[in-house]
């Protein structure tokens, strides 16, 4: 298919004239938010207004992009609301007082940064075949981001692993995290109600499958079959690309990278910004074929 550049869309409204419909998990209220404001905020929530000025601007294209995204299909299909967040614990958008009570002192620069950010970008958005993109993105990569398709199944032509290996050396890139067979098990239990373990731990884990960079696709734990993102959800892992060893009646998970792996490298993105990449080689990179 003919695929477009990322660009300016000059032939969509402009930000301000548009608006977000979230129900607020927090305050359990639907609120009504420009779209100018809502990246706002939602920038606020995934970023540190010290890092570079592209990488903000990359940052903030790709949440307008998939907000968007995700504000047409929901008004397609006729919902009440576009998306949820959760304002107590930042999750996905904060309101300006919240991030002035918080902020406090600081406040007035960190939002003159984000706002500014947002304005130059306003009407950019990253297309394929001119239409709105499932802009993903994620803190940390394992080293290559993955592919929609590995993970889910569906071939999406601009969410296809790229190397991405300055995440390597980002800080907390490898960490561990060790559970009790019992937590384990219990875990496991909330999705998958038949689960039954192997009474000997060294046998519960087999037939791990990954990809070529060390995401785990699936592995079989007792007498169930379950994806690797499944596994780090139930788990609370920091990744789907991770090693386990058993010791002492315990799992050590060891991970790599930080969230899905599928799109923008927020850590890779700022490094591309410190080499002198532009916001728009930055998304050109981590999206291709857009």
């Amino acid at each position: 298919p003919k695929s477009n550049t990322t660009k300016d869309s000059t032939n969509k409204s402009k930000s301000e004239n548009y608006t977000f419909k979230i129900y607020d998990k927090a305050t359990k209220e639907i609120i009504t938010v420009s779209d100018f404001d809502f990246c706002c905020g939602a920038l606020a929530t995934e970023i540190e207004t010290d890092i570079p000025n592209e990488a903000i601007k990359a940052q903030a294209v790709a949440i307008h992009t998939y907000y968007s995204y995700i504000r047409s299909n929901s008004r397609a299909e006729k919902k009440e609301y576009d998306f949820e967040c959760n304002s107590k614990i930042w999750e996905t958008y904060v309101s300006k007082e919240e991030l002035k009570e918080k902020w406090g002192e600081t406040f007035d620069e960190s939002y003159r940064i984000i706002s500014d950010s947002v304005k130059q970008v306003s009407n950019t958005f990253v297309l394929y075949d001119d239409n709105l993109c499932m802009t993903k993105y994620f803190k940390i990569s394992s080293g290559n981001t993955n592919s929609y398709k590995e993970i889910y199944g569906t071939d999406i032509p601009y969410l296809i692993g790229v190397p991405s290996p300055f995440d390597t050396i980002a800080n907390n890139y490898k960490v561990k995290k060790e559970l009790s067979a019992n937590e384990l098990n219990n875990a496991i239990k909330t999705k998958f109600s038949d689960y039954k373990p192997n009474k000997d731990i060294h046998k519960n884990i087999s037939d791990i499958n990954k990809n070529d960079y060390g995401t785990v696709l699936n592995l079989t734990l007792g007498n169930t079959k379950i994806t690797g993102k499944e596994l780090a959800d139930l788990l609370k892992l920091r990744s789907n690309a991770f090693e386990v060893t058993i010791s002492n009646d315990k799992y050590t998970f060891t991970t790599y990278g930080y969230g899905e792996n599928i799109g923008m490298s927020q850590f890779g993105a700022c490094k591309m910004a410190e080499q002198g990449n532009s916001y728009i080689e930055i998304l050109q990179y981590y999206y291709p074929n857009t």
